[in-house]
């Protein structure tokens, strides 16, 4: 049977536990969808798709 891949909301995900957070799920396989209120959400969004 094959696997239903996970899907994740990760908030203040441009720095700190966050981005953290972030980097483990997409290193565990999952989709996600981040969000934060400071531009580096941009940068951090390049590094994710970089480790994904």
């Amino acid at each position: 049977m094959a696997e239903t891949p996970q899907f994740a909301v990760v908030t203040g995900a441009s720095s700190g536990i966050g981005l953290a957070l972030a980097e483990q799920l997409v290193e565990h396989g999952s989709d996600l969808l981040v969000c934060a209120e400071d531009a580096e959400l941009e940068q951090a969004g390049a590094q994710l798709r970089r480790s994904g």
